[in-house]
């Protein structure tokens, strides 16, 4: 029932939003709230424990220090910031969104906390009207909502939050939400690179192509250099590569070795340097240390290339098998369809795992829906082969019928996935039944 109640209630607070006047006054770029543009932006939440809907996480795209607060709000108790919360004080309100945020003084609550940062964003806080724009610009947890973004953005950089001005000036700079305005946008972003990084990193873009303004490859380079030494993990990472592209790789390292604080690729490139160099073991075990701190944070090749470094052992043990095989799993699991085509490779062998053809030909169909060109020939070689292994049975002649069989779910799957294998020219044939609900591979007479 409370959550039904704080649902109505903050649909009710954003549909009374229906003039700019509630920002303060705005110049020639200003967009104006009307009710359509708020028409069902707050939708019905599921909001499961323990996942933090605003917090920190919207920060992630501000450079500047302690930009949440949380400093701030030690110098208050729990009553005091109540007190004043009362009294509609929009710093206080944004106070205590934190406190229950995090659980600081309060036992953490998600729901009270985005109460609280909508009554301070309603109330004039910069940083929550911030937090809003960038909600309504991802589509989390409220409706994705482009105007509403630009709106809620620009109402916060009135107020000078630098990382909200350069948050505006990425809506003006693709259009999105406002019309397009590459010239503002970069003015924008001269505002605010005092003190966001974020600012800085995206000038350097709009130079690299010529957005707005001359494509000036120079002056690119000059920025991302300077928003890396601003501490910018992308641009860190983007440095790296650029100096290892020019084979300059004690740059590239020193690029990525910045990076690598927080930024997959650029733990990942610098892993490849240090391994592939191996000047010396601290530096080969560094690399797989950077390999598997990449891969925790998400990125495929890493899992996928610790897999490949144990299979390319010599005299393996049944120890390096599977932990070969957790490593291709883990790249599976991020989408790596070279990841999957080992998996069911170990299968169709019975490499760490029991023997399983009609599971390794499910491996290598997942395999082939992330990657279905030529680059994945090893799948597509291998669908044929395991098909033929199958047990006796599974597809036993031409009506065999995939709507009424008994058949594995990878098999049935084969219906659409084989069929246009086998018309890029294998040798293998297909039969339809008159209904096409059956489809038989015939191969030198031996039906599978």
């Amino acid at each position: 029932m409370k959550i039904k109640l704080l649902i109505v209630l903050l649909t009710t607070l954003l549909i009374s939003c229906t003039s700019a006047n509630k920002h303060g006054e705005k110049g020639d770029k200003s967009i104006a709230f009307t009710k359509s543009m708020n028409d069902k932006l707050i939708v019905p939440m599921v909001i499961t424990a323990n996942v933090r809907i605003f917090g920190f996480r919207h920060y992630d795209y501000c450079g500047i220090g302690d930009p949440i607060g949380f400093k701030e709000i030690q110098k208050f108790t729990l009553k005091e910031l109540l007190d004043k919360a009362k009294d509609n004080d929009g710093a206080a309100q944004y106070r205590l969104g934190v406190m229950y945020d995090i659980g600081y003084q309060v036992a953490e609550s998600d729901h009270d906390a985005l109460y609280w940062y909508w009554r301070a964003a309603e109330n004039g806080d910069s940083r929550a009207q911030f937090l809003f724009g960038m909600r309504a610009m991802q589509g989390t947890h409220v409706k994705k909502n482009l105007v509403i973004s630009a709106s809620w953005l620009e109402a916060a950089h009135l107020q000078g939050h630098p990382c909200a001005t350069t948050q505006l000036a990425r809506l003006y700079l693709t259009g999105s939400g406002v019309a397009s305005d590459p010239e503002y946008a970069l003015t924008l972003l001269k505002q605010s690179e005092k003190y966001d990084h974020n600012s800085i990193f995206h000038q350097a873009k709009i130079h690299q192509n010529g957005l707005g303004v001359e494509k000036n490859t120079a002056k690119a380079d000059e920025l991302f250099i300077k928003a890396g030494r601003s501490g910018h993990i992308t641009a860190q990472f983007l440095n790296g590569h650029r100096y290892q592209l020019e084979n300059d790789l004690e740059s590239a390292k020193y690029w990525y070795e910045l990076g690598s604080a927080g930024h997959a690729t650029a733990q990942y490139q610098l892993a490849l340097i240090l391994i592939k160099e191996r000047v010396s073991e601290e530096d080969y075990l560094k690399g797989i240390s950077l390999l598997e701190e990449s891969s925790e944070l998400g990125f495929a090749p890493a899992s996928y290339y610790l897999g490949t470094m144990i299979v390319k052992k010599e005299n393996k043990t049944e120890k390096d098998i599977a932990d070969s095989l957790k490593w291709f799993r883990l790249a599976a699991n991020q989408g790596h369809f070279r990841g999957m085509n080992f998996i069911g490779h170990y299968y169709a062998e019975g490499k760490g795992v029991e023997q399983s053809y009609s599971t390794a030909l499910e491996w290598y169909l997942k395999s082939l829906q992330v990657e279905n060109s030529d680059s994945n020939q090893y799948a597509l070689n291998q669908l044929p082969n395991t098909l033929r292994k199958l047990p006796t049975g599974v597809i036993d002649n031409e009506t065999q019928s995939y709507k009424n069989s008994s058949l594995t779910t990878p098999v049935k799957k084969l219906k659409h996935e084989v069929v246009y294998i086998l018309e890029r020219g294998d040798s293998w044939e297909k039969i339809y039944s008159e209904n096409e609900d059956s489809i038989v591979f015939i191969k030198q007479g031996i039906a599978y």
